[in-house]
């Protein structure tokens, strides 16, 4: 059985506009015990910044690879990330998240080295807030394999897979919200995936971040992978199609509204009775 230190472990983080939260990811992927880490930053054109402390880093010593161009969407940049990735373990931690202790990386490689027929790790992850503050926490998505289609009960930045997942399960570049989601069902359909309790990754929740300000247009990518998962009969997506109607009403509609129909009545009332109805399988 190979040793856990002769994995490489390639972590890509694509960023636009990040000068707020980027230097913690860095230096949250700097502090890694684990010995053999490749981080490749793919920058899509930043102009607040971000570039100067990326750089600062850098001259301070820190390894890792920066790519700064144009792209496509945060899918594009993670995508252009894994083609330069050399590791036999990757995955990717955005621009404003952080791993919650130094032992992450050591703790993943170790549970593949154990369970060599494993293609997927994932774990528990944390929610926080702008000021790196707990305000959640997610727990270990134990039934991944059987939920996956229904919900994305996958914590991204506590998710690492091996290179050959990639090699046979691309990103969806076309999608910008739930392309995450989409890439996950897919990979999980044909690798084996092992869940482990300990909480690896954070989800920064600030208002600005894309799932927050997604909108209309976050709704229907999620309708849209649904009806990929489930079909066009399936109730889940029959809901998240109707509530993106609403959510392009309510847009047309005062600004002063928007919070209040939007959160209390679309995603709260609303929002209730339809998860029950679909039996409390219904993305989020």
């Amino acid at each position: 059985m190979a040793s856990a230190e002769q994995s490489l472990v390639s972590i890509v983080t694509p960023l636009l506009n990040q000068v707020d939260y980027i230097g913690e990811t860095i230096a949250s992927i700097a502090a890694q015990r684990y010995p053999r880490v490749e981080h490749i930053v793919v920058d899509g054109g930043s102009t607040d910044g971000t570039l100067d402390v990326i750089r600062k880093a850098m001259s301070e010593g820190i390894p890792l690879r920066l790519i700064s161009e144009l792209d496509d969407g945060q899918a594009d940049a993670i995508e252009k990330g894994f083609r330069l990735a050399t590791g036999e373990i990757v995955t990717w931690l955005n621009g404003d998240d952080v791993y919650v202790s130094e032992e992450v990386v050591g703790t993943v490689v170790a549970v593949f080295v154990r369970y060599p027929d494993v293609n997927i790790v994932t774990g528990a992850g944390i929610h926080i807030d702008g000021d790196g503050r707990t305000i959640g926490v997610h727990p270990p998505p134990w039934r991944a394999a059987e939920q996956i289609r229904y919900k994305d009960v996958v914590f991204q930045s506590s998710t690492f897979f091996r290179a050959k997942v990639f090699e046979t399960t691309r990103l969806d570049t076309s999608l910008h919200y739930a392309f995450d989601w989409d890439f996950f069902a897919r990979a999980i359909e044909r690798h084996h995936i092992h869940v482990i309790p300990e909480s690896l990754g954070t989800y920064r929740a600030y208002g600005r971040n894309k799932s927050a300000a997604g909108g209309p247009q976050r709704t229907a990518e999620l309708a849209e992978v649904t009806r990929r998962l489930l079909g066009s009969r399936a109730p889940q997506y029959r809901v998240l199609r109707t509530f993106t109607v609403l959510e392009h009403l309510i847009d047309r509609m005062p600004p002063a509204l928007h919070g209040l129909l939007r959160h209390r009545l679309l995603y709260g009332v609303l929002f209730r009775g339809a998860y029950h109805l679909c039996g409390r399988r219904l993305q989020t």
